[in-house]
């Protein structure tokens, strides 16, 4: 609850940052609310950015949120230039582009 206290009040300030619009998604995917997260994540990839932690995360909001193709695209994007990516997300990530 302090995480998303923290991201909203930095939305409120910069709510077309997609740096702002990750953070907040990711919160609501820890917090379970996968609509609500995907929501948020329109917005950070609406720049096409490429960072792969972005696209990782993004690919596993959207899975939960039900939409598998675009999370597929997602991951598969993500695993092909993945070397930042913490080592906890990427094994998320590979796990649950296998299972797609």
């Amino acid at each position: 609850d302090k995480a998303m206290d923290h991201a909203m009040l930095e939305y409120n300030r910069r709510p077309d940052n997609i740096d702002v619009n990750e953070t907040v998604a990711w919160v609501y995917y820890n917090k379970g609310d996968f609509v609500n997260a995907s929501k948020y994540m329109d917005v950070a990839l609406k720049t096409k950015c490429k960072n792969p932690t972005l696209l990782t995360r993004a690919g596993l909001i959207y899975y939960k949120a039900g939409n598998k193709s675009l999370a597929k695209t997602l991951l598969q994007q993500a695993s092909a230039n993945n070397p930042n990516v913490s080592l906890s997300l990427k094994e998320e990530g590979a796990k649950t582009l296998q299972s797609l």
